[in-house]
């Protein structure tokens, strides 16, 4: 009877031993997947805010070579020097994003970005910028795909979303970007003359030095790139 009795118990703890490990086995799994997940968010959240922000100065390979660069006075930061990348701190880095270039001794036309960028997204920004070093020699993985896709990574820095010329860095360039709400302006400029100027620059045809010329990169879209240009009038009469 007693052995029946602890047979019965032990199988008892033995079950109970089972049922523990398994739920324990399913929260980890849980939490791994939820963290993978949230590693996954954050890796495109930070993708998205580099193209969105960073990559009409620093570039889409991070070596301080983008379209908005040959503008600027000052080189913006190569994102793939190795000796920089040892010396500086993610503290450093946030503070620059945050508060701005010339706050920290350094380049005015990195403007700051506090309020602007979550916090959390300066976080997946760091992961970003640290991960240069060892990506600057693969190929573009963001290639613009579409008109609107372009804007927003080579011209909204200056142009601003709404096209009136208030990107984050145009009050740091010597003359106010072309406000694309200007009906006035929008009649006086043909498509041609849009696309010379984006083609060949803003000296080229006696605009801002500010506009640099960007070649023949985007022909192909260059049609549809006139179109989003046109569309901000357009939004700004809707209103």
């Amino acid at each position: 009877m007693i052995k029946n009795v602890l047979v019965i118990i032990f199988e008892s703890l033995a079950v109970m031993c089972v049922s523990l490990f398994l739920m324990s086995s399913c929260q980890k799994l849980n939490i791994g997947q939820a963290k993978a997940a949230q590693l996954k968010k954050v890796s495109n959240d930070s993708e998205s805010t580099f193209n969105k922000y960073c990559i009409s100065c620093h570039g889409s390979s991070g070596t301080g070579n983008g379209i908005a660069a040959a503008a600027l006075q000052q080189a913006p930061r190569n994102f793939t020097d190795a000796q920089w990348q040892s010396a500086v701190t993610d503290e450093k880095i946030t503070e620059v994003i945050r508060d701005g270039g010339s706050k920290h001794g350094q380049s005015m036309f990195m403007p700051a970005w506090g309020g602007i960028i979550s916090d959390e997204s300066i976080t997946g920004l760091i992961a970003k910028i640290r991960s240069f070093d060892q990506t600057a020699k693969k190929p573009d993985l963001n290639a613009p795909q579409n008109p609107m896709q372009i804007y927003t990574q080579y011209c909204y820095t200056c142009h601003g979303g709404s096209g009136l010329g208030d990107g984050p860095i145009a009050k740091d360039t010597s003359i106010v970007p072309t406000n694309f709400t200007d009906v006035q302006w929008q009649d006086r400029t043909s498509d041609e003359a849009i696309r010379r100027v984006i083609r060949e620059g803003g000296s080229a045809v006696g605009k801002s030095s500010g506009m640099p010329g960007w070649g023949t990169i985007f022909d192909k879209q260059m049609g549809g790139l006139v179109k989003v240009i046109r569309s901000f009038a357009q939004k700004k009469s809707e209103n």
